[in-house]
């Protein structure tokens, strides 16, 4: 049982939080399940390669039909296929109070879009999990929102709680969650990876430890301590990236911050990025990283902090991660700017997607829109998947 005293507050929490226990599954949801596996099933009939038989080709260098296509609706776009884009459901809260409710979310979604992989996205980046003086709140419309973070002063070094992935919070919520999607993957014969994540990194870490602010201010002012936070962030980022392959993931992803501060910044921290490679093996999980990397990216890649590649947000050029990926033997993708998605029109998200499969093609190239934002339009996430399979081909059968 995860002692309650050693976690942070967590207002509007679910019911059995701290200690998650799964949920049995009724006939009915065994039912649903089992028509939304098939379904999927049956949508990757509809192309000669399969999204597994893809991704590895991908993964090793090769030219496929077309790109890897998939997209990321995190906990908040993904309940909208569950309520037919209705806004009756409350993601914020509803997919964190059930995780089952979550669970079938993104089985539908997958059935719905018609994706290369299943992608159950984390309940938590630790918000409270870390304990000390940590509070967050569950809000509708919102992944957990931070009030107070865990390390309010250096003297609170002590008081932290490195989370404990098998009892502590949303952690086993996320585990069993994918245990589940691979059981009902595997039982209906959906060839595809199960995408998981294990956020944040060594880097990025300290940030909710301290709070983002500060984390800016610590940067400069206190290496000592952001180095203290980075040490036990590296042991619990490699215990986590464990917990999700023993729970079925196939790949997975890692929320990074490298380049936030420039490279002599960042310089001091790689060393922590490198115990995580090793430690997880480099063709096991990708770099997910915010805000520009192109001071940091071919830097990685030199020292050894870089695992297989990376997904870059719209902030780091296609043409930069193109030629470092090519140089460097790794796959990457590089996200349009979401919100093109939310608001259109038409053309101008044919144009965004075609774009960054014209500059990105190659290999290692994968499409990936993310994150998709909570307002985006069904048709619109359906023409963004449409236009990257329908473009992808044409673009991959001159390369081969």
């Amino acid at each position: 049982m995860a002692e309650r005293h050693k976690l942070g507050i967590l207002e509007n929490a679910p019911a059995w939080w701290p200690n998650f226990k799964p949920p049995d599954f009724t006939e009915e949801d065994l039912r649903e399940i089992e028509r939304y596996s098939t379904k999927i099933a049956e949508n990757l009939k509809e192309e000669e390669t399969t999204p597994w038989e893809r991704w590895k080709i991908t993964m090793q260098l090769g030219i496929p039909d077309r790109p890897v296509v998939f997209n990321m609706p995190l906990m908040l776009a993904v309940s909208r296929a569950l309520d037919c884009w209705s806004d009756s459901l409350k993601p914020g809260l509803d997919m964190y109070h059930y995780p089952k409710l979550a669970l079938k979310a993104h089985f539908i979604w997958n059935a719905r879009f018609n994706i290369d992989t299943l992608y159950p996205y984390p309940y938590t980046y630790g918000d409270t999990e870390w304990g000390g003086k940590s509070k967050a709140k569950l809000l509708p419309y919102a992944a957990p929102a931070w009030i107070d973070p865990p390390l309010k002063t250096p003297e609170d070094f002590d008081k932290i709680h490195i989370p404990d992935m098998k009892r502590d919070g949303f952690y086993p919520a996320y585990f069993w969650t994918l245990r589940k999607a691979k059981e009902f993957m595997k039982k209906y014969g959906i060839s595809m990876p199960l995408h998981a994540a294990f956020c944040g990194d060594p880097y990025s870490t300290p940030g909710l430890l301290r709070g983002l602010k500060q984390y800016a201010l610590d940067i400069r002012r206190n290496p000592d301590l952001l180095h203290k936070c980075s040490e036990i962030a590296q042991k619990h980022v490699i215990n986590y990236g464990k917990a999700c392959l023993e729970a079925g993931a196939d790949v997975m992803g890692c929320c990074a911050w490298s380049g936030i501060a420039g490279l002599e910044a960042y310089k001091p921290y790689d060393k922590y990025q490198i115990e995580v490679v090793k430690a997880l093996g480099a063709d096991k999980f990708v770099w997910m990283y915010g805000f520009d990397q192109s001071p940091t990216l071919e830097y990685q890649c030199q020292t050894g902090s870089m695992p297989i590649g990376w997904y870059c947000t719209h902030e780091t050029p296609v043409e930069l991660s193109r030629r470092v990926a090519t140089k460097y033997k790794k796959i990457f993708a590089n996200f349009f700017d979401p919100l093109i998605a939310v608001h259109g029109p038409p053309e101008k998200i044919m144009e965004a997607v075609r774009n960054n499969i014209k500059i990105g093609a190659g290999p290692g190239y994968i499409f990936l829109h993310s994150a998709v934002d909570y307002w985006c339009p069904q048709e619109y996430v359906d023409l963004v998947v449409k236009t990257a399979k329908e473009y992808g081909k044409e673009v991959y059968k001159g390369l081969k």
